[in-house]
Parts: C-alpha cells; sequence; structure tokens
C-alpha cells in the first residue's frame, strides 16, 4: 500500500475530506542530486489536494486532525492505465488505420485525423470504464487519526 499522512479539512457523517500536500520530487531531488524533477516541483510551487475518505464505524475524527490514509498499488496502476495507456493506445491505433486507410498522397492528414479519432475513443472509453459499479479507482482508505498532531509537515 501507499501510505500517506493528511490534514483533516472537514468531517461529514460517512466520510471525511482530508488534505495532501504533493511533494515536489523525491528524496534524492530534494538534496539536489537527482533528476531534476524537484526544481520542477518546486517552480510549480505547493500543490494540494483534497480527497474524500470513507470512515470507519468506529473512527471519528476532528477538523485539523492528522490522519494516515493508504492507496493500494494495484489501483495506482489500474487508474494509470486508464488515463495513460488507453489514450495513447487509441492514438497509435487511430495513427496506423488512417494511414492505412488514407488515399495515395492524402496519408498524413489522414494519420492525424484517425489519431485525433482514437484518442477521443480511448478517452471516452477510459472514462465509461473507471465509472462502472466497483471500479473504484486509487480509493483512499484511513489507516489511523493522529489527534495531537495538530499540523501537517
Amino acid at each position: 500500500m501507499m501510505v500517506e499522512r493528511a490534514r483533516v479539512v472537514a468531517v461529514e457523517a460517512e466520510a471525511c475530506w482530508v488534505e495532501t500536500v504533493a511533494q515536489p520530487g523525491c528524496g534524492a531531488c530534494a538534496s539536489g542530486q537527482g533528476c531534476g524533477g524537484g526544481v520542477i516541483g518546486r517552480l510549480l510551487g505547493e500543490r494540494r489536494h483534497h480527497l474524500r475518505v470513507a470512515l470507519p464505524a468506529s473512527v471519528r475524527p476532528a477538523v485539523d486532525d492528522v490522519v494516515e490514509i493508504a492507496v493500494r498499488e494495484h489501483s495506482v496502476l489500474r487508474a494509470s492505465v486508464l488515463a495513460y495507456l488507453l489514450p495513447l493506445a487509441g492514438i497509435v491505433t487511430g495513427a496506423v488505420a488512417g494511414e492505412r486507410l488514407a488515399p495515395a498522397g492524402g496519408s498524413d492528414a489522414w494519420s492525424m485525423a484517425a489519431a485525433a479519432a482514437g484518442f477521443l475513443v480511448a478517452v471516452l472509453a477510459a472514462r465509461a470504464l473507471a465509472r462502472r459499479p466497483g471500479a473504484a479507482l486509487a480509493e483512499p482508505v484511513l489507516l489511523r487519526v493522529f489527534p495531537s498532531l495538530r499540523t501537517l509537515r
């Protein structure tokens, strides 16, 4: 599981909203010895994300509590495939199909148009697959509440 700490910003009857702070790169990037992704992250600034986390029946965090949430790796992998691999496959398939079906002398325009159509079809398919009942992609799970910690980081 991928584990992260977050701050509770709102509490509902069966869930809570938490805020996470995106880290600008890995530990090597933070020390200046990485690939440079940390530099780009620092240029973009601190990014905060809000997530809705279902609450177990016995847990009731308060606003500003720090919680530990987790996401299963296979959920992240499935979401990545839908977000990146499926649209890329649609572009490549569309471009190849457009080139094969193009009349003589016009293959570039046909390839670009078919690649765009393939991308659109793949994005619509990814959205349909992600919205299927039971296809909860990367749904976070509450692991622990730290009520005494009032600040994140």
